[in-house]
């Protein structure tokens, strides 16, 4: 009986301690170099062993002697790899540019960052030993690297990468949802550093506990005490707000990456971490600890609202412009201005033109309509169509006038720049047909399997002879 008993123990620590880790980068011993300068000039101020590339700086430093913005980092590692066929995905702020053996780029975005995207680059190779090599560059504002690849031998199962934090705190005008009736499963030790095996496995719905100057059970000690939950979440692509206040110590995991590390002594301080997730499951585990004196924990993951309203859309739309109209009508001309919003401020969205080129939004409780050139926009096509544009006849699909071939994956979107949605990826040595172009011919209109959006010229290489002057402008930017 008490075999049988050790048995399911164990059983149950494995499936709780597993964690599943489809990117084999993780198996990987990695060098971190990190500059003091945009250049990689100098010896690196720091240096140092790490197990994977998953970092995330924020607008702070890497660490002592390097700066907030306009850093640069060489990290880099020798691995074995069977032969086969491998998907390699990076998601970076700002820049980077990933090189096989020196001289082959698997991917780069090194001179045209693309934040908050995943992108991905499949390769065939031969079994051996492989240089792989990132150099990473910082500009300014938020700062964060993830690398990873998987054979796609046995199926895509993408990557595990976090969702992105936005800010640690609300702005004004924000409040919050809590998400309630969480189902966690606990684990509780009789030391400080959850070791061995735990004295109790409990499961639990919501994560506030105050055992006071006692035990959280009899069996335990009142001090010198820890405790692990996990438990997986549905999040759909609102924003979010991770909360947890505890005394003493306490750590949080987001999808296995560290986003809350405050492993010390503490007397009921507070926490947040903000993100905006991809929509889908999304594992939490929380640890703590309890050294002496009080205990507690309190845990809240919530949904961030603006001025309590959720948007009815699910969409939101964040300023880019420092100072943006609001018209009555979608069209510059003859919209009336209804009133001005700043820079990184966001609403809700309630509808948009068919040709994606206007959003209306709520504005303290005043609706109205804006330029997508001058917002980003989360989840578009989740918004219906309020007004029925014209679309004019230079956006009208023309025949091909040449054909450009992807030299990897490539977002096809929907209008000429990374702010516009994603409507599909093109894979990797796809031909196109081109159908018109931006003015500076920066980005292709393209018909790929029926579907016509936008290409950036950079991934989409158009053959050779081309004459640009043939291509249509469709696109006056």
């Amino acid at each position: 009986m008490h075999m049988k008993r050790l048995l399911l123990v164990l059983s149950i620590l494995l499936s709780l301690g597993s964690v599943v880790q489809p990117l084999q980068a993780q198996n990987a011993v990695w060098r971190l170099e990190v500059f003091d300068n945009p250049y990689f000039i100098g010896n690196p101020v720091i240096d140092r062993n790490e197990s994977r590339v998953a970092f995330y700086w924020g607008a702070g430093s890497p660490g002592t002697g390097i700066p907030n913005d306009n850093f640069t980092a060489r990290i880099s590692t020798d691995v074995f790899l069977p032969a086969g066929t491998y998907r390699f995905y990076l998601l970076a702020d700002d820049g980077a540019n990933v090189v096989l053996d020196f001289n082959r780029s698997i991917v780069n975005t090194y001179n045209n960052p693309r934040p908050g995207e995943i992108i991905s680059s499949d390769l065939t190779l031969g079994a051996g030993t492989y240089h792989i090599q990132i150099d990473y560059i910082e500009y300014d504002l938020n700062a964060y690297i993830y690398f990873g690849w998987e054979s796609t031998a046995d199926g895509i199962q993408g990557p595990n990468f976090p969702a992105i934090p936005t800010s640690d705190a609300l702005n004004p005008g924000e409040t919050t949802q809590e998400i309630t009736n969480i189902t966690w499963t606990g684990q509780y030790y009789n030391n400080r550093n959850l070791t061995g095996f735990p004295s109790a496995i409990v499961g639990e719905i919501g994560l506030s506990k105050d055992w006071g100057a006692g035990a959280p059970y009899p069996t335990m000690n009142s001090d010198n005490f820890s405790a692990r939950w996990s438990t997986t979440q549905y999040l759909d692509g609102s924003e979010y707000l991770i909360q947890v206040q505890a005394d003493d110590g306490v750590r949080v995991w987001l999808d296995g990456i560290l986003v809350i590390d405050q492993w010390n002594l503490a007397t009921g301080q507070t926490y947040n971490y903000r993100i905006q997730p991809i929509a889908g499951n999304h594992s939490l585990r929380v640890e703590f600890y309890e050294a002496e004196g009080l205990a507690f924990i309190n845990f809240k993951l919530a949904k961030i609202v603006l001025n309590g309203q959720v948007s009815p859309t699910n969409s939101w739309a964040t300023v880019t412009a420092y100072r943006l109209n609001v018209r009555d009508l979608p069209n510059a001309t003859t919209g009336n201005v209804l009133t001005r919003i700043s820079r990184n401020e966001t609403y809700p969205v309630l509808g948009r033109t068919a040709d994606n080129r206007w959003v209306q939004i709520s504005v303290d409780g005043l609706t109205g309509w804006v330029s997508t050139g001058w917002v980003n926009v989360t989840n578009i096509f989740s918004v219906p169509v309020t007004y029925n544009t014209t679309v004019s006849p230079t956006a009208t699909p023309a025949p091909a006038i040449y054909t450009a071939r992807t030299r990897t994956e490539v977002n096809l979107r929907t209008g000429p720049g990374t702010n516009y949605d994603r409507v599909l990826i093109i894979p990797q040595f796809a031909t196109v047909d081109i159908i018109g172009r931006n003015l500076r011919a920066t980005w292709w209109q393209v018909r790929y399997d029926g579907t016509v959006g936008w290409a950036s010229a950079e991934y989409a290489i158009i053959q050779d002879g081309a004459d640009l002057n043939r291509i249509p402008v469709t696109w006056n930017n």
